[in-house]
């Protein structure tokens, strides 16, 4: 009977220790707490995708101000988060050459017909002349010059002492762009009028008193041809409240005028003069005055 009891106790001590072996590893997956298990075996969910920045995603560039507010700095120095990429194209290079060969080569006008001016001019040289003159303008660059001139010589020879003229001449001219204020000019005509010459004899009469006489040219008549060049500026730089703001409407010009003189006689073949020119501007293409005066 005891030997009996001794087994029972025996199957009894090896069932609980069988029962403890199993419940350690349940009770320690539970933390101890008898909460519910986790179970592994069931398949993990799908990874979220993130939003689309703005949609609840964090706004870095506003992290960046805040901070840099909390030091006590501007927004306009905090660095953003944005890269901007430039490209230098074939395209733009062609037409930085492009724009080049325009500088090297002769400004033409501004596509608007040259002014009608009108002034005077004084010329020194072989000859001192004064004249009048009125340029049309064509288009903008060519341009027609009328003018009367009338003055004398300096330059006498053998077959006189002295000379006088008084003309009339016309022009055709090319004008270009320096500068919005300078520019040069140049142009070929011709002239025509009266050119005479005279030389002073001395007669011995009979009674050897001595008479002084002029000998004047046979043909007073001239024709000449020759041109004119030179540089012109525009006054409308001046400023409206300066004193010489009334001649804001007009032009300078500094020219040189050779003459070849084809028929005269006793009269210079050949005759030069440098000229300072004032005109007066009346007509045609708009002043750059006016033209500041829309633009407001």
């Amino acid at each position: 009977m005891y030997g009996w009891k001794s087994l029972m106790n025996v199957f009894a001590s090896a069932a609980l220790v069988a029962a403890f072996a199993f419940a350690a590893p349940v009770f320690a997956q539970d933390g101890g707490s008898g909460g519910d298990v986790e179970d592994f075996s069931a398949p993990s969910p799908a990874a979220e995708l993130k939003p689309e920045a703005g949609d609840g995603d964090p706004d870095f560039g506003a992290a960046l101000e805040a901070a840099a507010a909390a030091e006590g700095r501007s927004s306009e120095h905090t660095p953003k988060n944005e890269i901007t990429i430039i490209t230098k194209t074939d395209g733009a290079a062609a037409s930085k050459t492009e724009k080049k060969k325009k500088e090297k080569a002769p400004k033409a006008g501004n596509g608007e017909k040259l002014s009608h001016t009108m002034g005077g001019r004084i010329g020194i040289g072989s000859e001192v002349e004064l004249g009048l003159g009125l340029n049309i303008g064509i288009t903008d660059v060519n341009r027609l010059d009328f003018g009367i001139n009338g003055g004398f010589g300096l330059i006498s020879g053998k077959d006189y002492d002295a000379s006088g003229f008084f003309e009339a001449y016309a022009l055709y001219e090319w004008r270009f762009n320096i500068s919005e204020e300078l520019s040069w000019f140049a142009g070929a005509g011709g002239v025509i009028g009266y050119h005479d010459g005279w030389k002073d004899t001395t007669v011995v009469d009979k009674d050897n008193n001595t008479v002084k006489t002029t000998n004047n040219s046979e043909t007073p008549f001239g024709i000449g041809v020759g041109g004119r060049a030179g540089i012109e500026v525009d006054l409308s730089f001046i400023d409206p409240d300066h004193a010489l703001s009334s001649l804001r409407s007009s032009l300078v010009s500094l020219d040189v005028r050779p003459m070849l003189c084809i028929i005269a006689d006793r009269y210079p073949l050949f005759r030069m003069t440098v000229g300072i020119n004032y005109s007066y501007v009346f007509g045609g293409g708009k002043s750059k005055e006016v033209k500041d005066k829309e633009k407001k």
